[in-house]
């Protein structure tokens, strides 16, 4: 059986019913077809998180701008070990 993947905007749809009190976990995740733990899940990260909350797929932007500063880092050094070979290998016959 093929896991299903579901976007953020059918997660927020599912979770309004629990966030308005209309309906609890067990009467939602039935209705929808779902494991109960599933929107528990859902449901706990959406109050840890708030509208922060499933940002998707892809590391997160503070984590992205982590690794672009690196990036350009090693670039840097990679660049200046080049000048020095160049350098160096220039003195030999």
């Amino acid at each position: 059986m093929k896991r299903r993947r579901f976007s953020r905007e059918d997660k927020l749809a599912a979770l309004g019913p629990l966030l308005a009190g209309e309906l609890g976990v067990t009467e939602q995740a039935r209705q929808l077809g779902l494991g109960r733990t599933v929107l528990q899940r859902w449901l706990a990260e959406y109050q840890a998180r708030g509208a922060e909350a499933f940002p998707g797929s892809g590391p997160p932007a503070d984590e992205l701008s982590r690794l672009r500063r690196q990036l350009a880092e090693v670039t840097r050094e990679r660049d200046i070990l080049k000048k020095a070979q160049a350098y160096f290998n220039l003195d030999r016959p």
